[in-house]
């Protein structure tokens, strides 16, 4: 499998081939072809790839949030993951959130590193959708068993 990222200019089902505007055909048994966010950072102040907070919402994003967490393993303490006010996709931050917990597991470093989940979400499993199926139960669930404070229903106070 490869990562590949392109504009998609024509898609031919039936070969199951597609063309880049580079011009490069790829064969395939399954793709998945996916947009990006329209990222709006400057409707919250101090959020997006800065300082002090890091991003997931681009390829970009996330390498440099990754080279920033190698940086915080070199003294971990209390960490905060979550969506903003105005998120519209609340997924990520919660994949997110599960990755750190398991990869700090791993390392043995869980029990150095607090961790608090923070959405704008009404309640935790809302997903921006009024929940799917019992996920605020699950997702209190699995937050509470992972030892991952959180606070919902968070705004900004600007």
């Amino acid at each position: 499998m490869r990562w590949i990222i392109g504009t998609v200019n024509h898609i031919d089902a039936e070969q199951s081939t597609l063309t880049l505007a580079d011009g490069q055909e790829l064969s395939y048994d399954y793709v998945v072809i996916a947009t990006g966010p329209r990222l709006a950072f400057e409707e919250v102040p101090g959020l997006g790839p800065q300082a002090f907070t890091q991003s997931v919402c681009s390829q970009d994003h996330s390498a440099q949030a990754w080279e920033r967490y190698q940086a915080f393993l070199e003294n971990p303490g209390p960490i905060i993951v979550g969506a903003s006010p105005g998120a519209s996709c609340f997924g990520p931050a919660y994949e997110t959130a599960m990755i750190l917990d398991a990869d700090l597991r791993k390392r043995k470093l869980r029990d150095r590193v607090p961790m608090t989940y923070v959405t704008s979400e009404p309640y935790i499993g809302h997903m921006g959708l009024g929940g799917v199926g019992d996920s605020k139960g699950l997702m209190e669930s699995e937050l509470r068993e992972r030892h991952i404070k959180w606070i919902a229903n968070a705004k900004s106070s600007l």
